[in-house]
């Protein structure tokens, strides 16, 4: 009999949001490409907001989902930042 309290993490999403397309979309891309070595998939808005000044399908932000083995290496691969410095280039 399956005990349905047990915990099972099956896959782990890592997102960046920030809000505009350009520059600072690039560097986010970059950072989730090196801390998690995966292929990063680019979010776009789902309506139009004027508040915020994006518009519908625009691109703005990032994200990875991770399953298996890769997020597995997940928390060897986050310690970047403490081990080694991360680029300057790369911080938002």
């Amino acid at each position: 009999m399956v005990d349905m309290r047990d915990v099972v993490i099956d896959k782990v999403t890592i997102n960046i949001g920030v809000g505009e397309s350009g520059e600072k979309l690039e560097k986010a891309k970059s950072v989730i490409k090196l801390l998690t070595s995966g292929n990063p998939t680019i979010t776009k808005a789902r309506r139009t907001s004027r508040e915020f000044g994006i518009r519908q399908d625009q691109p703005i932000g990032v994200k990875v989902t991770l399953k298996g083995e890769e997020m597995d290496r997940l928390p060897e691969s986050s310690t970047l930042g403490k081990k080694q410095q991360v680029p300057q280039l790369l911080i938002l």
